[in-house]
């Protein structure tokens, strides 16, 4: 019993240290921005995020948030912001992003999932929701951020976000780049309020939302993971009193078209159901 308490001992605080490391680590010094004059540096856990976004914080932690990188500096006469949120893994990280990002004029520039407008680019990579903001908003700003961006992604070993199967296949057309994860309260309200009435009362789910490409009546193909078969049963139940489509649900997982006339959308009803046997 005694050896077991150390042992967890030993790994909470290896553990900790380990995650001071990280944010550590993702510091940008003069070695990656040569001339960079920084004017702040601040590191906020859990107990302390409150303090620096304030009512924003409570979405990170419903995500899942471990810690906070946040950086100020001046770069080639520039000013920047860099905001690093360390999460609990991939999908936390993902879900942040999708649900953040907005405006995008371009994307993929400075990773896989990132989003470039015209003040903030913004990048969801591994574990880490990586933000810069470029107060100027010139394309020279611009230009600038994504490579702070590009430095940052570089400093970090990224575990590979995992889509679900269903949303890879080429011909249902999924506009991948518009991809969302919803998994909780918040980020409903924030992301998707037309699903926060169903969802009232639920909590330890997933929702993974893709639009098909090219359509008139915005459909889109909502993925739904719950913690157990009973909260996909209740849900199911209200979606079917309220006359939404239901295509597929098996066990604690559940598969709906939502937008106008999704009734009309049969072939990617059947592209969908060549995937339904992997839920």
């Amino acid at each position: 019993m005694y050896k077991s308490l150390l042992f967890s001992l030993v790994f909470s605080v290896y553990s900790f240290i380990v995650l001071a490391q990280t944010a550590e680590n993702l510091k940008l010094t003069r070695s990656d921005l040569v001339g960079m004059e920084e004017t702040r540096f601040s590191v906020y856990e859990e107990n302390s995020l409150w303090g620096y976004i304030n009512g924003g914080a409570d979405i990170y932690l419903e995500y899942g948030f471990k810690e906070l990188m946040a950086q100020n500096f001046v770069w080639e006469s520039e000013p920047f912001k860099v905001d690093v949120y360390v999460m609990a893994n991939p999908e936390a990280a993902f879900g942040i992003y999708s649900i953040s990002k907005f405006s995008c004029k371009a994307e993929g520039k400075a990773g896989t999932y990132s989003c470039i407008n015209p003040y903030q680019v913004q990048v969801a990579h591994g574990n880490l929701y990586v933000s810069v903001i470029a107060y100027n908003g010139t394309s020279r700003s611009m230009e600038l951020a994504t490579q702070i961006a590009k430095k940052i992604v570089a400093k970090h070993r990224a575990k590979p976000l995992l889509i679900p199967t269903i949303f890879e296949s080429k011909s249902l057309a999924i506009d991948k780049s518009k991809i969302k994860l919803i998994n909780g309260p918040l980020a409903i309200q924030n992301a998707y309020a037309t699903l926060e009435k169903t969802f009232d009362g639920i909590d330890n789910y997933s929702i993974w939302i893709a639009p098909l490409a090219d359509n008139a009546d915005k459909v889109e193909v909502v993925y739904v993971i719950f913690q157990k078969s009973e909260q996909r049963e209740l849900i199911e139940q209200r979606m079917i009193e309220n006359n939404q489509i239901i295509i597929k649900s098996n066990g604690s997982k559940l598969v709906f078209f939502s937008g106008k006339n999704v009734e009309d959308y049969q072939p990617q009803l059947l592209e969908i159901s060549k995937y339904l046997g992997q839920l």
